[in-house]
């Protein structure tokens, strides 16, 4: 799936266990858990992420990322 946004944000609805992979990711994306509970791995970093509502993930490091809804979530994803 390829998705193009003219703004800076784009909100996804993932369904329980639905993945969300996102390449080449900068520092400067967020993911905005608005609802649900996101589990986030990225390819830079030797930890992974569990973030529930009202949770922020940051990448440190350019590189992909891949994110799974553990429960059925609305996510942001969004670049500064």
């Amino acid at each position: 799936m390829n998705i193009v946004s003219q703004s800076n944000r784009v909100r996804l609805v993932l369904k329980k266990h639905q993945l969300l992979s996102l390449r080449g990711v900068k520092p400067r994306v967020a993911v905005n858990c608005n609802h649900g509970v996101l589990w986030i791995t990225n390819s830079n970093d030797p930890y992974d992420h569990i973030i529930g509502a009202g949770r922020r993930f940051t990448p440190k490091r350019k590189g992909n990322v891949l994110i799974e809804a553990m429960r059925d979530a609305s996510v942001d994803i969004e670049e500064s």
